[in-house]
């Protein structure tokens, strides 16, 4: 496991230290890494990781294949059927791969930034956290308290150093020619 993997693990752990499916949560930190690495859309990797495990611990207490009880929302993001289609998935597909629960989660994160973005940063998941199709003050509200648990979490376990994701390096032909 990675130092980063290791450091959302332990987030996880700080908010959920057991559950039965608690043996997932070592391809749950894994997972958030390579979605937080791919697509920090919450600025840095380290934040975009703890944003999005404060999601999921709200969402579905880190639970890969969560169902809410109407059967309408899915996964660690708990993401509407709706938007799953839309983006050309299935409720199979997300319930059974954290990577792709996690894709398609970013997709919607992404989107409501986006309606949301005049909206002070705590407020500007309020879509998501309304299921849509407005930055409803109840969506904004949820969206604070989890923005902010993720924040939180990020000055209290703060990344070691050893932690951040190594850049990639610059092929030889762009060495040369610098």
């Amino acid at each position: 496991m990675s130092p980063l993997a290791a450091w959302i693990l332990s987030l996880m752990l700080s908010l959920q230290p057991s559950a039965p499916w608690s043996n997932t949560f070592a391809s749950t930190a894994a997972a958030i890494e390579r979605a937080a690495i791919l697509e920090p859309i919450f600025m840095t990797p380290e934040r975009t990781a703890a944003i999005l495990v404060s999601l999921a611990w709200y969402e579905s207490r880190f639970k890969q294949d969560a169902v809410d009880p109407t059967r309408s929302s899915f996964c660690l993001l708990q993401l509407d059927g709706t938007n799953i289609r839309g983006l050309g998935m299935t409720r199979e597909e997300v319930l059974s791969n954290p990577d792709a629960c996690l894709k398609a989660g970013m997709s919607v994160l992404r989107t409501s930034s986006w309606i949301c973005r005049d909206h002070p940063f705590l407020d500007r998941l309020a879509y998501y956290s309304s299921r849509g199709p407005t930055c409803s003050i109840g969506g904004a509200l949820r969206s604070q308290l989890r923005v902010g648990t993720g924040l939180e979490l990020l000055r209290r376990l703060p990344p070691p150093p050893s932690a951040e994701p190594a850049l990639p390096s610059m092929p030889d032909a762009c060495e040369e020619a610098f």
